[in-house]
C-alpha cells in the first residue's frame, strides 16, 4: 500500500499484467495515484500513463476556492503526464456534472469533462 491512511483511490492490477505496471506517481495535493503502464498492456505504442482520481465535491466545509485548488492541482498533474507518456488514461469521481471534450494544447490528450469542469480548466490555463 502506498499513501496515507484513509481517504484515497486504489487501482487492482491483475496478476497477468503486474510486471508492465509500476508506480510512477502518487499525488501528495489530491487524492491521485499515476501508474506508468507498458503500452501493450493496452495494445498501443508508446507507455501509458493511467491517473486514478478522486476531487471531493463542495461541502459545507469545502468552498469553491477549495475546489478550484483541486482542479489545479489535477490539471497540473494531468499536463505532466501528457509531457511524459504518448498516451494518457485518467479515470476517477470528479464531482462534476456534463461531458465536454477538451484538447490540451500541450498534447493529443482528449479529455472529457463536465462544462463547470471544463470551464474551470479553461480559465486556469488561460491564466498560466
Amino acid at each position: 500500500m502506498i499513501g496515507r491512511k484513509g481517504n484515497g483511490v486504489a487501482v487492482l492490477v491483475d496478476q497477468s499484467i503486474h510486471d508492465f505496471v509500476t508506480v510512477w506517481h502518487v499525488s501528495e495535493q489530491i487524492q491521485a495515484i499515476w501508474l506508468k503502464c507498458a503500452g501493450q498492456v493496452f495494445n498501443v505504442p508508446g507507455n501509458v500513463a493511467l491517473g486514478a482520481v478522486y476531487l471531493n465535491p463542495k461541502t459545507d466545509k469545502r468552498s469553491n476556492s477549495d475546489i478550484t485548488e483541486s482542479f489545479e492541482h489535477f490539471f497540473d498533474e494531468a499536463t505532466t503526464a501528457s509531457l511524459n507518456f504518448t498516451n494518457v488514461l485518467i479515470m476517477g469521481d470528479f464531482n462534476a456534472h456534463i461531458v465536454i471534450s477538451l484538447s490540451l494544447p500541450t498534447s493529443t490528450t482528449t479529455f472529457k469533462m463536465t462544462s463547470s469542469a471544463y470551464n474551470m480548466l479553461v480559465a486556469l490555463a488561460a491564466n498560466r
